[in-house]
């Protein structure tokens, strides 16, 4: 090794000071206050710190000197894509803000593994205990190898040496230092360190002319590297090993980490934690950003003799202090300043991690042995002195492990995977445990053991290969080594090349990124698949739990009650429920077919919300049934009730095919996988999704992708009017070709959309959604009050109104776009529903993941549909058919089983109607053929139980059975016309005049212009947005026909409750003595029914 610069007396006066100061405060706070005589004080401060200190060492704790030395040689070296790991930081804190720090901070517990004994059981947390005890001081020997490197590189000092020292140092510093200390300690601590960054990148910018020049050198080295998105796992960094792994390490550390959790506690509140943990995320960034930076800075210097090539330093990690000495030594004290930086903030990350062992060691296992051997507690001075004793000997502990950290690897590989082995199925169990109800300890134990296995088999195998490093270079070295430099190039070139050699294992050449993510999934996975199988072949249950061990979302669902915001996301489900996957095909191929009359469906959303919330909505809520059909059960008999639930059973699952077939299209379309593959790919994850997850989770669900979906619009349309010249132009060249429609007032039922059958007839198909059917009455009830409701009502008619407005604006640009060109005439689609993606590939597909986005959106708008479906069907079967029908006792411990099965069953019942759907003509059409042929019945029996009191159970059934055969032998009549061609839309023209492969040359198409008048019957031509309309009025004249011709109900009779509150009100039908209820809520069939079992329903009669 060359012969370096060493410290002056100066520097070395300016490191005792600083090193001074730091022990002053921990003494200083030793003989102030309680003077660390209380657990309480010792290790949570008695809660009494204020957010900046808490912010500033939350960002230090395990950000220290590996950050200034690891991270800056990572740049040097690597390049910059490391810097894309600062996204996960962004993505992680609200994630530990709202998730994880809720639930410790009502826990209130000293050892953060106090929670897995509560949640777990005591084995479960001994094992976690002696797992963080690996984790804290593996990392305590990397953090204590960190500042050794720095004094050998600068003073000549031996790394033995100087581990020794500064490891004594810390043990002392610990032992004396309450968290107080530590924390204020952390504030002057995380101020050098940020100096010392800033006098490494201020000296390279003022010796090499500027940022810019910094950043131009880097260039030219090729070590500026941003576009890293290899899908491969085994190349070191990407933006998706970055991304997600840096994610769960940033969770492990900041979610489940004993450090960072016992100083999330030492504020006075959640609220003061919470601000804490966001003021530490810009802090976290900018020291990140800064230190990546400084990378490039060293390398500016070095870019043309590299000092490891050169054999002045012994290891990348060294860059940093040797670039001081090299640039700065000559005035006395910056080279002192900056070592103290590094030493300061070793001393504070050991402090912590020492402190929080022996918080752990004594609330874990000390404290216990003591109770069991001796028979009673510990004295809070005796714990206090305990504790000070574990962090010295924990002290000592890490001096030992330090000399272990230099086998490891770079200094900031060393760190991660450390989080990555440890951290990752520690985040598993603790995740396992908050957020799900069926995790037992069996498979929290196996699964994180298998996981901790797994990761230490894969990290520790031999023999590795070696990371690739980019290029270095001593050409501007001295003459005397000038000859050895290709010498020492080719050898470095050859030990990148053999990185990528296939002959090493494969999970050995993973990268170090992927570790936390897999032992996560692991340990989750496992751990839950163990436990389900435990509680379903042993009968093994979980004792009744506190609902505060469970994430807020799931507490809020085990405790039956929402929070003040839940109208929005109904809301947001409200909007998706029956129409998203359809608006995104099917609107936009009608703007290009039949212009724009079916935009005035808009106004039936304005019309619906008060006739929903005035006229029906209040019975439903007075009531509160776990299924909407028990009403007709109340009102008329059992058989109004199992016909309805049958009726739904059929719409739901002939609709959830067409929800399915809708992205599946798009799938196919985009990527070029086979349609049928597609579908059998999406139908798998939709099953799977919808058994799984209660409607908490459905709501939740809709409305993180009613964002994804509104997102994806707004970047095509956005893109679209851009490139088509704006909205002026995309609405000139509709006009031209009389797309441009809103008042078609021809009265006649048979053209598809007039004013009359787009606004009277959509009013009816929509209230048929909103009024009578299961899965939006279900997300009614989920709501506290009514007022609540009706907000949501109309946050949802106006959120429909902005994405059908959406919808319409794309298909007019998709017009603009093909007007001389129109793709299904061409050939080049096969059927209307494909122009949206054929526009998104032709003219998006360009723009890298913009296509995901699109195929994202169009999942995101049919996933929660069916899963919110199939939720719904779920229900209605174990309520309606097994309870109601078949009379069977669903046991509590099988309810969710049933329940599971039952959605399984209709997925895969759904999926076989898929390929019957596809060739009943357009998705639109046929999704809203369905929902109105079958909706317009039920909203009929419910109408007519809520406003005619004259009504009986034989109008209702025989008006019912008639209207439904009425309305199929309209719509099955009209599809099959269809289907052999009978019946044509009235399209607007089209022309494939600009096509570049069709030979004609102005050829002008109305496919529709041919007259099948005499070859089919006019009834069948009606309008299907008529069929609901039909089916409700015809529900409701048949049925009071026949209730006054076999006698008609007694309105006294009839409980006030079931009828709408201006009927109730215009009889003035006297309350009944007793009302009828039903268990309040609604069915989570995809977690526990037991919750949901109804309580045993009284009807009573007054007397006449």
């Amino acid at each position: 090794m060359a012969e370096i610069n060493t410290l002056g007396w100066v520097d070395y006066l300016v490191i005792a000071i600083m090193l001074c100061i730091s022990a002053g405060i921990g003494v200083y706070y030793r003989f102030s206050g309680g003077r660390q005589k209380t657990m309480e004080e010792y290790f949570v401060a008695s809660r009494s710190m204020s957010i900046i200190p808490v912010a500033i060492a939350l960002v230090v704790s395990f950000m220290s000197a590996v950050t200034l030395l690891g991270v800056s040689a990572e740049n040097y070296t690597y390049g910059t894509q490391f810097v894309v790991i600062n996204l996960s930081y962004l993505l992680g804190t609200p994630i530990v803000c709202y998730g994880f720090l809720p639930v410790f901070f009502k826990l209130q517990a000293t050892s953060a593994y106090e929670y897995l004994e509560k949640r777990f059981g005591v084995r479960t947390r001994m094992m976690a205990s002696f797992v963080y005890w690996i984790q804290i001081l593996l990392y305590s020997g990397v953090v204590l190898y960190a500042p050794s490197l720095a004094l050998e590189a600068t003073t000549g000092i031996s790394k033995t040496a100087s581990i020794i020292i500064i490891g004594l140092v810390c043990a002392f510093y610990s032992t004396i230092g309450g968290i107080k200390a530590v924390l204020i300690t952390d504030v002057f601590q995380g101020l050098l360190m940020f100096v010392a960054v800033f006098l490494v990148i201020g000296t390279a910018a003022n010796n090499v002319g500027g940022l810019g020049q910094i950043w131009e050198i880097a260039r030219q080295g090729q070590r500026l590297e941003f576009d890293g998105i290899d899908l491969d796992p085994t190349v070191r960094h990407t933006w998706w090993s970055l991304t997600l792994g840096g994610l769960c390490t940033f969770l492990s550390l900041y979610g489940v980490n004993q450090v960072q959790i016992q100083r999330m506690l030492t504020v006075k509140n959640m609220q003061a934690s919470r601000r804490a943990m966001w003021l530490s995320w810009p802090i976290l960034s900018l020291l990140s950003i800064t230190t990546c930076f400084s990378g490039l800075a060293i390398y500016s210097k070095y870019h043309n003799c590299d000092p490891f090539l050169k054999k002045r330093i012994t290891s990348p990690d060294m860059l940093m202090p040797l670039y001081i000495m090299d640039t700065v030594s000559n005035i006395p004290g910056l080279p002192g300043i900056f070592i103290a930086g590094i030493f300061s903030a070793g001393l504070s990350t050991i402090s912590a991690a020492q402190n929080s062992l022996a918080a752990v060691t004594l609330e874990d296992y000390v404290k216990p042995l003591y109770k069991k051997c001796i028979g009673h507690e510990f004295s809070p001075t005796k714990s206090a002195f305990t504790a000070k004793v574990l962090a010295f000997t924990f002290g000592i502990i890490s001096i030992a492990l330090a000399f272990l950290a230099q086998f490891l690897g770079g200094l900031l590989q060393a760190s991660l995977t450390i989080f990555g082995v440890v951290g990752g199925p520690l985040l598993g169990i603790f995740t396992l445990g908050m957020s799900t109800e069926s995790a037992t300890e069996g498979g929290a134990i196996i699964g994180a053991f298998t996981a901790f296995s797994f990761l230490f088999w894969i990290v520790f195998g031999q023999p590795r290969p070696i990371p690739p490093k980019l290029p270095t270079t001593i050409d501007g070295c001295d003459n005397n080594v000038a000859n050895i430099t290709m010498f020492i190039l080719q050898n470095v070139t050859s030990v990148s090349k053999s990185t990528g050699d296939s002959s090493y294992f494969y999970l050995y050449r993973i990268s170090y990124m992927w570790y936390s993510p897999l032992g996560f999934l692991i340990t989750f996975m496992l751990g839950l698949i163990i436990s389900n199988l435990s509680r379903l072949f042993f009968k093994t249950q979980n004792d009744e739990l506190d609902t505060n061990l469970f994430f807020p979302v799931l507490a809020r669902r085990i405790r039956y009650r929402r929070c003040m915001d839940v109208e929005n996301e109904r809301s947001s489900s409200l909007n998706r429920k029956y129409s998203l996957n359809d608006i995104i095909h099917g609107k936009d191929a009608w703007i290009l077919l039949l212009g724009t009359q079916f935009w005035m469906t808009c106004l039936s959303f304005i019309l619906v919300v008060p006739i929903t919330s005035r006229l029906y909505l209040p019975v439903f809520i007075k009531l509160r049934l776990t299924s909407s059909y028990e009403y007709l059960q109340l009102r008329f008999d059992r058989n109004c009730r199992l016909l309805s639930s049958a009726l739904y059973m059929l719409q739901m699952v002939l609709y959830t095919s067409v929800a399915v077939y809708a992205p599946a299209l798009a799938l196919s379309h985009v990527t070029g996988l086979n349609t049928y593959i597609a579908v059998t790919l999406v139908y798998m994850v939709c099953i799977f999704y919808a058994s799984q997850g209660g409607m908490k989770a459905v709501i939740m669900t809709d409305t993180f992708q009613a964002a994804v979906l509104i997102g994806s619009l707004f970047l095509i349309l956005g893109y679209g009017l851009s490139w088509e010249g704006g909205i002026a132009s995309v609405w000139e060249e509709n006009a031209k070709s009389g797309r441009m429609e809103f008042f078609n007032m021809n009265p006649s039922p048979t053209v598809r959309h007039s004013f009359w059958s787009v606004v009277i007839g959509g009013t009816f198909y929509w209230t048929t959604m909103f009024c009578s059917n299961q899965a939006s009455v279900q997300k009614y009830l989920s709501v506290e009050s009514i007022s609540q409701v009706r907000i949501a009502l109309w946050v949802s008619a106006f959120s429909m109104i902005v994405i059908y407005s959406l919808n319409f604006l794309t298909g007019m640009v998709l017009y603009s776009a093909y007007k001389d060109c129109d793709p299904l005439t061409a050939g080049y689609i096969s059927g209307q529903d494909q122009i949206l993606p054929l526009y998104v590939m032709n003219f998006l597909g360009g723009l890298r993941g913009m296509p995901g986005f699109f195929v994202a959106g169009i999942f995101a708008a049919s996933l929660g549909t069916v899963a919110s479906a199939l939720n719904s069907l779920a229900a209605i079967t174990c309520e309606d058919i097994l309870r109601g029908l078949f009379q069977m006792d669903l046991p509590a411990s099988k309810g969710a089983i049933y329940a599971r099965w039952i959605s399984i069953f209709f997925g895969a019942l759904s999926f076989a109607l898929v390929f019957i759907v596809e060739r009943l003509g357009s998705v639109l059409q046929v999704a809203l053929s369905f929902n109105g042929m079958v909706g317009g019945v039920t909203l009929g029996l419910f109408s007519l139980g809520m406003f005619v009191p004259w009504a009986n159970a034989k109008g209702a059934i025989v008006g019912a059975i008639t209207s439904l055969v009425v309305v199929l032998w309209i719509g099955l009549g009209a599809q099959i016309a269809a289907v052999n061609g009978q019946i044509q839309l009235d399209s607007k023209p089209i022309s494939i005049a600009g096509c570049p492969c069709i030979n004609e040359t102005t050829i002008v198409l109305n496919q529709f212009e041919h007259n099948f008048d005499d070859e089919v019957s006019s009834i069948y031509k009606t309008s299907y947005l008529w069929y609901s309309a039909i089916g409700c009025m015809l529900t409701m004249l048949v049925g009071l026909a026949v209730s006054f011709a076999t006698g008609a109900q007694n309105p006294a009779d009839v409980d006030q409750d079931f009828l709408s509150p201006p009927i109730a009100a215009m009889f003035r039908i006297q309350s009944k003595p007793c009302a009828s209820t039903n268990v309040q809520g609604i069915a989570n069939f995809g977690l526990e029914l037991e919750d949901e079992k109804p309580r045993q329903m009284e009807v009573c009669k007054s007397p006449k």
